[in-house]
C-alpha cells in the first residue's frame, strides 16, 4: 500500500469522500473527519464521537469521482473482488498476531435484500502460521501441510565464498525461511493435498516470489512417483505459507506501486537452497 499517507490520499483523489474516525488510549473520546478530493481535510467535518480505541476508516464510493473508472470497476467487479479477498488472505494468515475481519456487504445497506457476509476473522491473540491459516483456509487445509524451517545462513555464506566475499558477523541470524507447505503427494491418504495456494512474505510484508515458487514445485515434484509425475506431465504444485527473513539491504521492493515485486540479491543461492 506504500506510505499510509500516500494511500489516504490517493483514496481521497478516487473517492467521493473519505472519512476517517480514530481514537488513541489517551482520549476519552474519539473523533471524526473527512477529507475532501484534493487531499485536504474539510474543517466543518470535525465531530466529537464516542468509539472504541483505534482508526476507521471509510471510502465513499469508490470512483464515484471517475465515473468512467466506475463503470470499468462494475464491468469487472467479480474479478476485482476476488483478487481483494486473496490480498486480504495474504495478510491475515502472514501477519501473525494482527486481527482482521472481512465482511462483505451485497445489496444497499438499509434495504431488506442487503445481506452481510463474514469471509474471514483472525484473532490478535494468532501466535502461528497454524493458528492463521486454519482461521482463514479451515483445518481441513491445515492438516495437508507440514512445518518448514530452514536456516539460510551455510548457503548463503557458501555463495559469498564462491563470489569472493563473505557473510557478515550481524547478517549470520538473519537469513532463515519458516512456514508450511504441502505433504508430499505420496504421504497423503487417497493422494488428496492441500489445493494449490501459495503465501510468501519477505520481513512480514506478503510479496510475489515466481523464481522462489517454481524451485518449490520442481523440489516437490521429486517426491511425487505417481505415473503423471514420472513423465513430467504433471502440473500440480505445492500449497505453501512461507515466510523469508533476509538483510533489509538484500532486497528491494520499490519496483512497482504495489510493493508486491522484489528483486533478491541472492535470489540463485535461495533457490539452490529449496531445490
Amino acid at each position: 500500500l506504500g506510505f499510509r499517507g500516500e494511500a489516504l490520499f490517493c483514496l481521497a483523489n478516487v473517492s467521493t469522500n473519505l472519512v476517517v474516525a480514530t481514537r488513541t488510549e489517551k482520549d476519552e473520546i474519539g473523533q471524526r473527519f473527512e477529507f475532501r478530493r484534493d487531499g485536504y481535510m474539510d474543517p466543518k467535518s470535525v465531530l466529537d464521537v464516542a468509539r472504541k480505541i483505534g482508526t476507521t476508516v471509510a471510502v465513499v464510493k469508490l470512483f464515484g469521482a471517475l465515473p468512467v473508472r466506475r463503470v470499468d470497476l462494475k464491468k469487472r467487479i467479480k474479478t476485482q473482488r476476488a483478487k481483494l479477498i486473496r490480498m486480504v488472505q495474504s495478510y491475515s494468515i502472514l501477519c501473525v498476531g494482527v486481527r482482521f475481519n472481512l465482511i462483505d456487504i451485497t445489496g444497499q445497506v438499509g434495504l431488506p435484500n442487503c445481506k452481510t457476509e463474514t469471509k474471514m476473522c483472525t484473532s490478535e491473540k494468532s501466535e502461528s502460521f497454524k493458528q492463521t491459516v486454519s482461521s482463514v483456509l479451515g483445518p481441513k487445509f491445515l492438516s495437508g501441510l507440514c512445518e518448514v524451517k530452514i536456516d539460510l545462513t551455510q548457503i548463503i555464506a557458501k555463495a559469498r565464498k564462491e563470489k569472493g566475499t563473505s557473510l557478515e558477523e550481524w547478517e549470520k541470524t538473519l537469513w532463515r525461511a519458516e512456514g508450511l507447505i504441502s505433504k508430499a503427494p505420496d504421504t497423503v491418504v487417497g493422494g488428496k493435498v492441500a489445493r494449490e495456494l501459495q503465501f510468501l512474505s519477505l520481513n512480514g510484508r506478503p510479496v510475489e516470489m515466481p523464481k522462489i515458487s517454481r524451485a518449490l514445485a520442481d523440489a516437490w515434484k521429486g517426491f511425487d512417483t505417481s505415473a503423471s509425475a514420472s513423465k513430467g506431465t504433471t502440473k500440480r504444485r505445492p500449497a505453501c505459507v512461507l515466510s523469508f527473513t533476509l538483510p533489509n539491504s538484500m532486497y528491494d521492493v520499490n519496483l512497482a506501486p504495489d510493493k508486491r515485486e522484489v528483486l533478491l540479491t541472492e535470489e540463485d543461492a535461495l533457490c539452490s537452497a529449496i531445490y
